[in-house]
Order: C-alpha cells, then structure tokens, then sequence
C-alpha cells in the first residue's frame, strides 16, 4: 500500500539525518535539520538558595582587603589565633575556615549589617579608609548576593608602618590569614 500525502503535508521518508534523527525532507533533499532546528530551551526547576553567614563574611572581607590602605583585618590576637587555627587545617582533610577573622555579619533575608576590624597602613588616612572599606563591601555583598547593606561599622585597631618593618602587634605580615 502506497501513501499519498497532501502538497501542504509532508511525509516522513524514515532516511536518517545528518543529526542522528529521521529527516523529514524527500530523498535527494539538502538536510536542513541542524539548521532549522531551534535552540534547546534551558531547565529550569523550583527551589531556595541559602548561603551561610561564613560566606558573607568571606566575601565582606575580601572586598574590604581589596582596598588601599587595608593592610590586614582583624584584631592582632585575631589574626594569630586565625593562623593556628589555618595550620591545624591544613592537617585535618576536608576541613575548611569558616567565615573571615575581623569581620562579623548580621544576614537577613534580604538585608545584612556588617563589622569590619581593619589594620591600616601609616601615612593613610583612616576615615577615608574606612569609607572605602564600607563602599567595597556594600557593593561587593549587593552585587554577589543581592543583599541590601543597612550598615558597614569599621573599627581601626592597628596601624602599620609598612615603608619600614611590621610593628610589633604585626610581626607575622599582611594577608597571613586570608580570608
């Protein structure tokens, strides 16, 4: 038995296509399957994202690190508890830091307030670091994570000569422990 299609119909031949597929075009047509065929859509399904205070304190910190005149953050008994605590890490597999030394958070669902402990750098001025250190941080956390920033407090607890030798609360040097 014989199929006879309509001439606004068309009919399918079973030749396989260049895409791996049955082609629809007669015997002896161009294959125009890969290039009419439209785009694959992307998947998309239901679901919540959370992200723990620890990794908005990583992100607050390393904003506020990226800005001149912050030489380390974080109290000097801080940062030498930090780095013990990062070489006892280091022996333990699959263990990781939480959070950043000298910078705590307060996350909402929408809304985050932060506090920065900052060491800066002799010769700078420490308002105008700390007003930096606020901006990086506001912007940092409502571009990665959308989060509306009510407020960014910073507190100066060292100051460091870094023309000349670490002072003696820094002797271990900037970015020991990193965040």
């Amino acid at each position: 038995m014989t199929e006879t299609a309509a001439p606004s119909t068309s009919t399918l031949h079973g030749t396989a296509s260049g895409a791996g597929g049955l082609s629809t075009a007669p015997p002896g047509a161009p294959d125009l399957t890969r290039a009419t065929a439209p785009a694959p859509r992307a998947v998309r399904a239901a679901g919540a994202t959370t992200t723990t205070d620890a990794v908005i304190a990583t992100l607050a910190g390393l904003a506020a690190r990226e800005v001149p005149g912050v030489h380390d953050l974080g109290t000097p008994t801080a940062r030498t508890v930090e780095r013990t605590a990062a070489a006892l890490r280091q022996q333990i597999p699959g263990s990781s830091r939480g959070g950043c030394p000298g910078v705590e958070v307060e996350v909402g669902e929408r809304q985050a307030s932060v506090g920065v402990a900052v060491v800066t750098e002799l010769g700078r001025s420490a308002p105008e670091v700390a007003e930096h250190v606020r901006a990086a941080v506001a912007t940092a956390l409502h571009e990665l994570m959308g989060l509306e920033v009510t407020a960014v407090d910073v507190e100066v607890v060292d100051v460091v000569d870094t023309a000349g030798a670490t002072g003696p609360t820094d002797a271990a040097g900037p970015g020991d422990a990193s965040c």
